[in-house]
């Protein structure tokens, strides 16, 4: 059997497809398919979070790039096989068949997902905080980035401006920042981001807002 190169042809290969048939399911040319395969073409984000929402892979282990590495499930939780792609599949088609939301179910609907995906990032945004300033600004850039990709993907640009999430990001920062007055490191509540004083001393030496 031939070396596989690209988490792509690994997984297609599982799934017991020839190139055309993945290309079909993952609406793509062929061509493209076979290019991202031999390595003659970058795997875009987008692609990868296409053929992920369509098989239930893992996005991330797709993006990695390593064929040799286990096969991750959607999310990154537990390996991948062909009986959780079937899974899936069953549960997509059921919902790809089900009738329009209308605009007050849509409304409805987007709140309730919506404050579900939002107790996940305050989880992920309180884990951040308690490791360090430097985790908190990771979090909140890599959040925000998620945020202006998906804005545009889906043509919401205008309805939500493209520096919104980063004036979240400045008014996160500008609050990280020590207090020379007080000589203490401030922290940001989770919920309401209301500032308050942490009482941890800082050097006015520090470039990098490093605890001393």
């Amino acid at each position: 059997m031939r070396d596989l190169k690209h988490p792509i042809a690994v997984l297609r290969r599982l799934l017991g497809f020839n190139q055309q048939e993945f290309a079909q399911l993952v609406q793509r040319s062929r061509s493209t398919i076979k290019a991202v395969e031999l390595g003659h073409l970058a795997l875009s984000q987008k692609l990868a979070d296409h053929i992920a929402a369509m098989t239930g892979v893992d996005a991330g282990w797709l993006t990695e790039g390593d064929p040799h590495a286990p096969i991750r499930k959607f999310g990154g939780d537990g390996n991948y096989n062909l009986q959780d792609y079937e899974h899936w599949t069953a549960v997509r088609t059921t919902i790809e068949k089900g009738d329009p939301y209308s605009a007050k179910e849509a409304d409805e609907r987007a709140i309730a997902e919506g404050m579900k995906i939002g107790e996940m990032l305050a989880k992920i945004l309180r884990a951040a905080m308690e490791s360090s300033p430097t985790d908190h600004a990771v979090a909140i850039h890599r959040i925000a980035n998620l945020i202006l990709r998906l804005q545009k993907d889906f043509g919401i640009a205008a309805i939500a401006p493209a520096d919104e999430p980063w004036k979240l990001i400045q008014s996160v920062e500008a609050a990280m920042r020590p207090n020379p007055a007080t000589s203490t490191f401030p922290v940001v509540d989770s919920v309401t981001f209301s500032v308050k004083e942490s009482g941890v001393p800082f050097s006015k030496g520090d470039s990098g807002g490093q605890k001393k």
